[in-house]
């Protein structure tokens, strides 16, 4: 697997020892830091340390790393307004004389590139182990991001607002690709997740979209409830506007979808499922979906997706409906494998007897886990009979815009 030239996001929580690790781990020729970080509910924090680390002599002519070899160039944003002193750090180049060199070059579409090329390696969220580095396509994370908003009926005149953050795929590809696929305008309320901010973000502009873990959604409500008992003094009005959005990342309890319907307008709010290394959405509700199929299931597949139900023990058997087992899914969107590890890939990316790669869940992950992911996968896929009548073992996969359901 070999990438020319791509983008890594990595999170900015990550201390010295993560990020060199992943520095390393992809070979990476350039880093682009801010000279601060910030994160939800902490003040800003100097990334000067850090960058101590990997290059111990900040202020010398040259960048030279024995901690990253590979490493070539660190292009420091500034974003500190002035706390963090950047000046007299020779080794590293400013972004903004950057953009000062660069401003009259002609930036030519290189004729070699291919849809199927890198352009995105993401590093999972670790949710079930250590994180990988999942190397995503211009095919997938483009025809994702596309089929997510057909899914939302979004429009030019539709204003999105997304707390969750870039470097994950719900704010790099539920939100910037969705909204960049259909014309819509996206707000980012904040750098860091703050409640407040995302609220006054949708009131100011007017957002007819909203982002959020559930996490999230109850911060939300939470100013809103304490708003008039508090410091905190925020109209409850400005939501009118709001129809749909996301939720994801875990399951969205009865009670705050009611809330989200009652106080927040979210009528239409739709429900996500997938992972980093399927671009990363494979199923998805609709915005007319009853509100116990939203509660109880992640909805109908994507476009061009498929997926099945196998025994965990022999993946090449199809279970029945009913019967608890593994997910696997197939299609444009399953990743190239993960970065420098084929091992891992070949674990997870299987093939069947037609060839048709399936992304798996990790078999080893699967006996650790065992018995919250019989539960986690019957549940939340709304893997049931009753659900769907006619021989689909979990979704169903359309083909077209699902204004309409299939019966």
């Amino acid at each position: 697997m070999s990438l020319t030239q791509g983008k890594v996001p990595l999170n900015p929580a990550f201390n010295a020892t993560q990020v060199i690790a992943a520095l390393n781990h992809l070979e990476a020729s350039h880093l682009v830091i801010g000279a601060e970080t910030n994160l939800a509910r902490r003040p800003p924090r100097s990334n000067l340390p850090l960058l101590q680390q990997i290059i111990p002599d900040l202020h010398g002519p040259k960048l030279e790393s024995r901690a990253v070899p590979s490493l070539n160039q660190v292009v420091l944003v500034e974003n500190s307004d002035g706390r963090v002193d950047t000046e007299s750090l020779r080794s590293l180049l400013n972004y903004n004389r950057l953009l000062q060199h660069e401003g009259s070059t002609n930036l030519d579409v290189d004729p070699s590139l291919s849809p199927t090329d890198i352009i995105n390696i993401q590093f999972t969220s670790g949710t079930t182990s250590l994180p990988k580095a999942a190397c995503l396509t211009h095919r997938s994370i483009l025809n994702n991001g596309k089929s997510i908003g057909d899914r939302m009926l979004l429009t030019p005149t539709d204003i999105i607002c997304c707390p969750p953050p870039l470097f994950h795929c719900f704010g790099s590809i539920l939100g910037y690709m969705a909204t960049a696929t259909h014309g819509s305008s996206i707000v980012f309320p904040s750098e860091a997740f703050d409640p407040l901010a995302t609220l006054k973000a949708v009131q100011d502009e007017k957002c007819t979209a909203l982002y959020g873990v559930p996490t999230m959604f109850l911060a939300e409500l939470e100013i809103l409830t304490t708003s008039t008992t508090t410091s905190t003094v925020l109209p409850h009005t400005g939501f009118e506007h709001l129809r749909t959005g996301i939720a994801a990342g875990s399951s969205i309890p009865a009670e705050l979808m009611r809330k989200l319907h009652n106080v927040l307008n979210l009528t239409e709010l739709t429900i996500c499922y997938g992972m980093t290394e399927t671009s990363p959405v494979s199923a998805m509700t609709t915005t007319d979906d009853p509100m116990e199929k939203r509660i109880d299931s992640v909805g109908w597949l994507l476009p061009h997706v498929e997926a099945k139900i196998v025994d965990p023990l022999d993946r090449g058997r199809v279970l029945p409906v009913g019967e608890k087992g593994e997910l696997a899914v197939s299609g444009y969107l399953v990743m190239r494998g993960y970065w420098n590890d084929e091992a891992r890939s070949k674990e997870v990316m299987v093939a069947d007897e037609e060839g048709k790669v399936w992304m798996h869940v990790s078999l080893r992950l699967y006996h650790r886990l065992r018995p919250v992911f019989l539960l986690s996968w019957y549940f939340r896929l709304g893997i049931y009979d009753r659900f769907r009548p006619k021989n689909n073992l979990s979704f169903y996969s359309d083909t077209h815009r699902p204004a309409t359901k299939p019966s």
